[in-house]
């Protein structure tokens, strides 16, 4: 793996901490892990995990209130 690749998958794991842990907006969170832009977060987000960040965010909601 190269270091830009090390550095995205860092990035993008930090990412999806943060979206399950917390209502931040997607915009800020990909400012936080520094992927400022949202369109070039969503694009690095869905190449390295398959699918977007929304969808993530969607099934954590559907798994919180299927325990509830």
């Amino acid at each position: 793996m190269t270091m830009a690749g090390f550095r995205l998958a860092a990035r993008i794991a930090e990412a999806r901490a943060l979206i399950m842990a917390t209502d931040l907006p997607q915009a800020e969170i990909g400012r936080r892990v520094g992927l400022p832009d949202p369109q070039h977060f969503n694009k690095r987000f869905k190449t390295c995990e398959g699918h977007q960040s929304s969808h993530l965010r969607r099934d954590r909601g559907a798994a919180c209130r299927v325990r509830a």
